[in-house]
């Protein structure tokens, strides 16, 4: 007795492919886990618990993540390595206005560092690592 399995090439592609996007998936997934407990305890450190996670780079053999301060949060970001006393002039016009205030110019006296990221990512990085891994070994299609 002979038993013959015919297998389409289409359709064995196609299965690779969806094994593909559900590696890929699972890869972004179990990264996204992982920057969790950082994020939570950069949030705790900054002065506004605004850091968050993106995607910047989703291919197909690696996943980038930025974890960080949302653009409009800048000033949040300046903590982190602090600032130098410095001038603040207006580019565009001829003053600067905050509420009620108009001037030329200020003297800013500068900020003093206060790490919120860094401190974040070297006290749960061996836990990010643990949870990737706990993630992909949990993975199935």
């Amino acid at each position: 007795m002979t038993i013959t399995i015919h297998v389409d090439d289409t359709e064995v592609l196609k299965a690779f492919q969806e094994l593909q996007e559900h590696a890929r998936q699972a890869l972004e997934d179990a990264a996204m886990a992982a920057a969790e407990p950082i994020v939570q305890s950069a949030n705790q450190r900054a002065i506004k618990p605004v850091v968050e996670t993106k995607t910047i780079e989703h291919s197909k053999n690696k996943i980038e993540l930025l974890i960080g301060v949302p653009k409009e949060y800048f000033y949040v970001a300046i903590f982190e390595t602090g600032a130098q006393a410095h001038e603040i002039n207006p580019k565009r016009k001829r003053a600067l206005a905050f509420e009620d205030v108009v001037i030329g110019g200020v003297s800013h006296p500068g900020v003093a560092a206060r790490p919120f990221l860094r401190p974040a990512f070297d006290e749960n990085q061996d836990r990010a690592v643990e949870i990737v891994k706990d993630k992909l070994i949990k993975f199935k299609v």
